[in-house]
């Protein structure tokens, strides 16, 4: 009640709210992206509040097992050790249950990564993000990426904690 996180809605149809993705100077990022701070609309507490922020990736299937590799020997290991990582999932390949009264699957499928991070805030999460993909260990390891192109689909998502 009363926490929510809004997006600045693009062009005039109202219907058409998208977050802003970008790196901060206006271009959109294929890749991992961050949110741009003057796009989001909070309402307190949510800037000062602890919050969950859940990744999912749609990685290309063909180019999924190369990824799989990186993710599970290079990604994995440095973001867990360097931001509070709860974990890092991937797909095994068992099918997913979609139901609800109009169950819509995206063309590109299911996501098949998902990784959550917990930050102390939201306030914190804008502080931090830019400082962690920006640096040379990171930039190290997204070097050794197989294959950035191959993002089919990606969503964050913020969410707080239920009692």
């Amino acid at each position: 009640s009363g926490n929510f996180l809004a997006y600045r809605a693009e062009g005039s149809d109202d219907r058409d709210r998208r977050p802003c993705l970008n790196s901060g100077d206006g271009a959109v990022l294929p890749r991992l992206y961050s949110i741009c701070p003057e796009s989001v609309i909070l309402k307190e507490p949510l800037m000062s509040q602890p919050i969950y922020e859940i990744r999912d990736y749609t990685i290309a299937s063909k180019d999924f097992p190369v990824y799989k590799a990186w993710a599970e020997q290079k990604a994995g290991p440095w973001l867990k050790a360097n931001l509070d990582v709860l974990d890092f999932w991937m797909d095994e390949g068992i099918p997913a249950a979609v139901g609800g009264s109009d169950p819509q699957v995206s063309k590109h499928g299911q996501a098949n990564v998902c990784w959550i991070i917990r930050w102390d805030s939201l306030e914190a999460r804008e502080k931090r993000w830019p400082e962690w993909t920006q640096s040379a260990e990171w930039q190290a390891v997204w070097a050794e990426h197989p294959c950035p192109d191959a993002y089919l689909h990606m969503n964050a998502r913020f969410m707080s904690a239920v009692a």
